[in-house]
Formats: C-alpha cells, structure tokens, sequence
C-alpha cells in the first residue's frame, strides 16, 4: 500500500532475522483481512499491529556476538 514506510519499518524491526520479518508480513496479512474478510492491501497500521504480536528472536547481545566472531573469522582468514 501507498503509506507503507520501508524505511521506518527496517528500523523498527533491527534485529529481526528473516523468518521474524516473513512473521510479521503475515501477521500484517492476516489482520488487514481480518478487518473486512476479503483482500485488500496490507497497510502501515497493519505492520504496527502485527509488531506488537511478533518479537525479534535474537537479542541484541545475539546479534552483538556474531558481529564479532565474523570479525575475528574475517581476522583469520585474512
């Protein structure tokens, strides 16, 4: 949909890994239809909802340690 802001989406959901984000788009997917039991396009206000429903399944120390075992792999190798 028009309103959809990738960009303000990307940074809201820092730290999700893909099947996360797959989630949400589902999750948007489903309330949108759930609102009037038929298709209709997936708006910003879906995405907000669906982000209360759908967390990150890494934390940020996660994401903090495979940063740097890709550098120290990326030390070793070069």
């Amino acid at each position: 949909a028009d309103n959809v802001d990738l960009e303000h989406l990307a940074t809201i959901t820092e730290g999700y890994t893909g099947a996360d984000l797959e989630a949400v788009c589902r999750e948007a997917a489903m309330i949108a239809l759930r609102e009037e039991l038929k298709p209709k396009p997936v708006r910003m206000e879906h995405f907000l909802k669906a982000l209360k429903y759908v967390q990150p399944s890494l934390t940020k120390e996660d994401i903090e340690r495979y940063e740097r075992l890709a550098k120290e792999l990326k030390r070793m190798i070069l």
